[in-house]
This record gives C-alpha cells, sequence and structure tokens, in this order.
C-alpha cells in the first residue's frame, strides 16, 4: 500500500462525481434547449445579429462538454482505483473554473 493508497472512496469523493455528472446532464440539456432561449429572451437587437441565426448557436453549449466530460472520467478513474496518485491543485482549479466550484471545494475538503 502507497501513502495516497486508500481502498474505500470517501462520502465526499462520491459527492464530488454527483455534482460533476450532474453538471454534464445539465450541459445535455442546455444544448437542445439554448437555441430556443436565445429566440425567446433575447431581444431582437441582439437575436437579429447573424452570429445567432448560425450554428454558432447550437454549438456553443455543446463546447462545455468537450471539458467536462473527459474531467469526470479521469476524476472518476482516479477515486476508482483507490487514489493511487493524489488529486493535483491544477486538476482543483480547472474544476473551480469549468466545471462547478461546489466539486471544486469538497476535492479541497478530501484532501
Amino acid at each position: 500500500m502507497g501513502r495516497y493508497s486508500t481502498s474505500i472512496v470517501s462520502g465526499l469523493q462520491i459527492a464530488t462525481l454527483v455534482v460533476m455528472i450532474l453538471n454534464i446532464i445539465g450541459g445535455i440539456i442546455w444544448t437542445f434547449y439554448a437555441p430556443s432561449f436565445y429566440q425567446q429572451y433575447l431581444p431582437s437587437v441582439y437575436y437579429s445579429s447573424a452570429i445567432w441565426r448560425t450554428p454558432f448557436a447550437y454549438i456553443l453549449p455543446f463546447l462545455s462538454l468537450l471539458y467536462t466530460i473527459p474531467m469526470t472520467i479521469s476524476y472518476y478513474r482516479k477515486i476508482k482505483d483507490g487514489m493511487m496518485e493524489p488529486i493535483g491543485c491544477g486538476f482543483i482549479v480547472c474544476t473551480f473554473l469549468f466545471i462547478s466550484p461546489l466539486a471544486a471545494i469538497l476535492m479541497l475538503f478530501d484532501r
């Protein structure tokens, strides 16, 4: 057994994983809901801009899933393997900025 090796997944790790997965589900829902949201709630001045009538309006919400899903999978693999290596500060900062501040705070408390 190494210094960072634990065989039991803690409750904070499970809570962090649940928050990250909920963020993915919210991102998927927003990907399909965003274009109608833009049409309904943006003032006509903004919506008449060419950028909101292009596929960009459909791609923009999808971009957040491109880093949320791999980071969640990486975190899951780390806790599943018993945290053979600690979760780095860079990973926690990126989680705070790009995924969820709540998940990052839970990771900090789990250290």
